[in-house]
């Protein structure tokens, strides 16, 4: 993966998900781009993404849309995206626009994987529970 000249998108592909690293600034010159690559990893089966927005300089409402959407078109598939390393004014954006009940937010990437595995050994725990 990778991205124009304003955002750089990489990706480490694990066992069962896909560390995306953002650099740089998600908004509207960046989001069709982003959303393309998103829809190729969905495509090529990836479900469970993990997006490391530590290095993010800047999102616009547009950028946060995209997030949204992607959790979305994530959960849609079977999986789901996690936001790993959240700058403290994301954050804040993310809490503005009230959607910290949506999106999964947590400190490292292995936070987010334990959490995971956490949500997997419930749901195996209580049968028929939602993840």
């Amino acid at each position: 993966m990778n991205g124009n000249s304003n955002l750089t998108i990489n990706a480490d592909y694990g066992v069962t998900d896909v560390v995306i690293t953002f650099v740089g600034v998600l908004d509207r010159s960046t989001v069709a781009e982003t959303r393309r690559q998103f829809q190729w990893l969905l495509a090529a089966g990836h479900r469970c993404i993990l997006a490391d927005v530590a290095l993010l300089d800047s999102c616009d409402p547009t950028g946060l849309a995209l997030l949204l959407n992607l959790h979305c078109l994530c959960r849609t598939t079977g999986g789901w995206l996690r936001l790993v390393a959240v700058p403290a004014w994301l954050h804040a954006m993310l809490e503005r626009a009230d959607l910290l009940d949506m999106l999964a937010v947590y400190p490292t990437v292995k936070a987010a994987r334990d959490g995971w595995l956490h949500e997997r050994v419930l749901a195996v725990a209580r049968p028929g529970s939602a993840n």
